[in-house]
């Protein structure tokens, strides 16, 4: 997907290279034509358009690992937006969840660590081996903060940036997911939150 993406940007030297000149290049992001996704890297309109923000910040990567020659690691939350994707030089899941936790505000780092336990593709054990791994590096405190916060109960970024809420206003953690039945145990219907998880 990676490759698909640099094929379909237009970098500088190439059009220069074509026949095209600056003035013209200019002409053509004044006026639309062009997208600039990275310094010397365009977009045509048509891509573009059918980019969502994640879509966008794919082609930012391809930019810089074509910049590059390939020989850049993407990691942190690039690797996070990457994964699942045929690209090659990202780091590992747990890698990446804790590169995030250790580099990113708290908010970030708790909804891609909740996904990345939502989805079953690391554990909150890797997720510490790797920070002790790294136990001097740069942010670890917060890493370890925010990784004590995980829970891949949350099914979506809206929850897990309530429980931030919550924990930040004193109340106490609910327990998520919460199944109610009647007395006869009979299944009523299911709540993202609900009285204490200690309770």
């Amino acid at each position: 997907m990676l490759d698909m993406r640099a094929q379909d940007l237009i970098f500088r030297r190439h059009a220069l290279a074509d026949g095209m000149t600056d003035p013209e290049l200019r002409r053509a992001r004044t006026t639309g034509q062009l997208v600039s996704v990275a310094a010397g890297a365009y977009l045509d309109s048509g891509h573009s358009a059918a980019l969502d923000p994640v879509g966008m910040h794919r082609a930012r990567v391809a930019a810089a690992v074509v910049a590059h020659g390939g020989g850049i690691v993407v990691s942190h939350a690039s690797a996070a937006v990457l994964h699942g994707l045929d690209v090659g030089a990202v780091t590992s899941l747990a890698r990446t969840v804790a590169d995030v936790a250790r580099s990113e505000f708290l908010d970030e780092a708790v909804v891609i660590g909740d996904s990345a336990l939502r989805r079953g593709v690391v554990s909150i054990d890797d997720v510490r081996a790797v920070l002790d791994r790294h136990g001097r590096r740069k942010g670890i405190g917060a890493a370890r903060r925010a990784v004590a916060l995980f829970d891949g109960r949350s099914e979506s970024p809206g929850e897990s940036l309530s429980r931030i809420r919550m924990r930040e206003c004193g109340m106490p953690a609910p327990d998520l997911q919460h199944e109610v039945r009647t007395c006869g145990g009979a299944f009523v219907g299911r709540v993202d939150f609900s009285g204490s998880a200690g309770e």
